[in-house]
């Protein structure tokens, strides 16, 4: 679209001849206008009517390869009688291509005047009947704003999509389809909507009343009487309206009335500031806006409360404990306050003097003291529910929206309002990991080796011999409820305010997160130190090697109680909960120690045994030679006896006297080998001896009873 073509002589113009000449005159077409007969008048009609030549008129209609666009062309708009009219611009574009275009073009509009302006009389005609059209059905729709058709969020400002759509077509229509488009802009449209804040100094008084004002555009006709030319000029006009409306109803109030009826009437039948509201109002009316809010406030801190004050919690306001494990959490809290009227006895304890709590300084007190006030209430809260014993620290900081928030929310609600006569409107109210958490979790799951060296006495007279263990940090002391004041007593430069940053070279011209893991090393390093030092110190690392070497379930039980003093003892400097290995010496001249120790328990039991043995060897030979012996004198009785015997009978006799002789030796009653000794040669060369004497005794015996 050619932007530079501004007026309809470059659509169409008259010329004084039909001699058409493209250089000077450009590409196009001459038309030849009957004004008598209202024609176009055709090239061989020229010829044969020449003397008609005094009612011919010559228009050079030119030809474009694309839209002429005609620009800023004035229109305006009045219903009927009324007052109400509004003023347009018209952009509209228009393409000829051929000459028969040129001539119907021509045609069209002489018919509604002479052609160079009779397109502006066919676009006149059509807004007319257009904005009548819409003007009818905005009425018809009640209380629908004319000016809302010419405020639309996808257009500029003043232009209406249906009044374009309408006129457009119709135009279409009157020119037989040629290619037409138009908008209109309502000429000089005033911002719809004007946002401000002022400051109304009273100088009788030095008291500042503070106004909040929003603007919205209702009445274009007498915004065109109040010759205001732009928004500027609306402002300005508000401001003057402001402050005589501030005089008029506040000027020469005291600050007991003001507190007491400028938000609700108690006194009287329309607040204060609803009185000042209502002549800012016939201020806006003037000039054709009307207000959309209006909030006025003197300099009063206690009526600013009133009207609701914005608190905000952050992490430099504390944190808070959670339950009995001892961490603490800091909250993010942002809440409106506001005074509920009616209930001044509940919070005029927040306008009290500093110097006298039962004496009220309205004019004294400040805003910041008031806040600061209201922050000690809702401090006191959130610290007596966090302490509650069914919240613990990862709850509340993993499940703070689930398990904290709603109870922390309703019982900040509920207490300052029943307690306090404060409506709180919680905003946001949020969980915030402080550094020394983050600290905490870093330190976490780390695992970091244990190497000192320790004298220990040894057999060759003592030697030195290097610990290996390692520790890590499992989290915080359950047990205790100060765990976390002492965790956060210890500083090492991790946190951006700490002073160690300021100090340590290490910290200087380095970012937050190269600090944070030199102050982790740096602690973790600390936490090594003062375990190798409490080892050293504890009686129960006794400097004997055999206990660690030989003594292996000593060992167990002398470092279960050592690795508790040493946790133990961290957890009251330090207030997390330690994990420490096993100690082990991995020394190599202790590994051949503990070789060489073992290959001498080992001779040393083997001695003993080979000891034990020959003992017993001894023993069992010289029990063989005492039974020998023994088996041997019997024997020899035995056969004294037997030859000795007259018969069988006396045989029993002389074991009798063999029992009786030898009362230690068992014999059986039955059996004459039971009267020999056990073992098991002996018994067998005595039976075969005492059968051979046996055996010519019985046989004598045989003789002498055949005989």
């Amino acid at each position: 679209m050619d932007e530079n073509i501004s007026n309809l002589s470059d659509l169409i113009r008259k010329v004084e001849s039909n001699y058409h000449n493209p250089r000077v005159h450009g590409q196009g077409f001459i038309v030849t206008w009957h004004n008598k007969k209202n024609e176009v008048v055709n090239e061989g009609a020229i010829l044969s009517d020449f003397f008609n030549k005094k009612y011919y008129e010559y228009f050079f209609v030119k030809s474009h390869t694309k839209p002429v666009v005609i620009k800023k062309l004035p229109f305006s708009w009045h219903e009927g009688a009324s007052e109400i009219a509004l003023d347009f611009y018209a952009t509209f574009q228009l393409r000829v291509s051929d000459e028969v275009e040129a001539k119907q073009l021509v045609e069209i509009l002489s018919m509604s005047g002479i052609p160079e302006r009779g397109l502006l009389n066919l676009i006149d005609k059509h807004l007319h009947i257009c904005m009548s059209n819409l003007y009818a059905k905005c009425t018809s729709m009640g209380e629908a704003n004319l000016l809302d058709e010419f405020y639309q969020q996808a257009l500029q400002r003043g232009e209406s999509s249906r009044l374009n759509q309408a006129v457009t077509e119709q135009m279409t229509i009157e020119l037989k389809g040629m290619d037409f488009n138009i908008g209109f802009t309502l000429r000089n449209a005033p911002e719809r909507y004007a946002d401000f804040n002022y400051q109304t100094q009273i100088q009788e008084t030095g008291l500042e009343v503070s106004s909040e004002c929003q603007l919205m555009l209702n009445n274009y006709q007498a915004y065109r009487k109040s010759e205001i030319k732009d928004i500027d000029g609306v402002i300005q006009h508000m401001k003057e309206g402001i402050d005589r409306a501030i005089r008029q109803h506040i000027l020469g109030k005291s600050e007991m009335d003001l507190l007491s009826n400028f938000k609700t009437a108690t006194s009287q039948s329309v607040s204060i500031s609803d009185q000042v509201k209502q002549s800012v109002q016939a201020q806006a009316n003037a000039i054709g806006y009307e207000l959309n809010s209006f909030h006025t406030l003197p300099n009063i801190a206690p009526l600013r409360l009133l009207n609701g004050l914005m608190l905000t919690f952050d992490k430099d306001d504390g944190a808070f404990k959670t339950g009995m494990f001892g961490s603490r959490v800091r909250l993010n809290i942002r809440l409106e306050i506001k005074a509920q009227e009616g209930q001044f006895e509940k919070y005029r304890h927040l306008f009290a003097s500093a110097e006298n709590d039962n004496q009220i300084d309205l004019l004294g007190i400040t805003q910041a003291q008031i806040l600061d006030r209201i922050k000690i209430l809702v401090h006191d809260i959130c610290k007596e529910v966090m302490l509650n014993d069914q919240f613990n620290h990862y709850e509340a900081l993993s499940q703070f929206e689930k398990v904290v928030r709603p109870t922390l929310t309703q019982e900040i609600t509920t207490r300052l309002e029943e307690q306090h006569g404060l409506k709180a409107d919680v905003k946001s109210l949020m969980a915030v990991e402080s550094e020394d958490a983050m600290r905490l979790e870093e330190l976490r799951g780390q695992k970091v080796q244990i190497n000192f060296k320790r004298f220990f006495n040894t057999e060759q007279g003592g030697a030195e011999y290097t610990f290996n263990s390692a520790f890590e940090v499992l989290g915080l002391v359950k047990q205790t409820t100060d765990s976390w004041e002492t965790f956060e007593k210890w500083d090492f430069g991790y946190c951006i305010d700490s002073p160690e940053r300021q100090t340590k070279a290490m910290f200087k011209s380095e970012s937050d997160v190269v600090c944070k893991k030199r102050a982790i090393e740096s602690e973790l390093h600390d936490i090594h130190e003062e375990i190798v030092r409490l080892l050293n110190a504890s009686p129960l690392l006794i400097p004997s090697i055999d206990l660690w070497v030989n003594k292996r379930e000593f060992n167990s039980k002398l470092q279960a109680e050592l690795l508790n003093e040493v946790t133990t003892a961290l957890k009251s400097s330090r207030g997390m909960d330690i994990f420490i290995e096993r100690l082990e010496i991995k020394d190599e001249d202790l590994i051949k120690a503990q070789l060489g120790s073992r290959e001498r328990k080992l001779e040393s039991i083997a001695k003993t045994e080979q000891i034990n043995i020959d003992h017993m060897l001894d023993g069992l030979e010289q029990q063989h030679g005492y039974k020998k012996t023994l088996a041997d004198e019997i024997v020899a009785k035995q056969k004294d006896f037997l030859v000795e015997l007259d018969d069988f009978d006396d045989l029993e006799e002389s074991q009798a006297l063999i029992r009786k002789e030898y009362p230690d030796t068992r014999f059986a009653q039955t059996s004459l080998m039971d009267m020999l000794p056990n073992s098991q040669k002996v018994q067998t060369n005595a039976l075969e001896e005492l059968t051979d004497v046996l055996s010519p005794s019985k046989e004598a015996l045989e003789d002498k009873g055949n005989e």
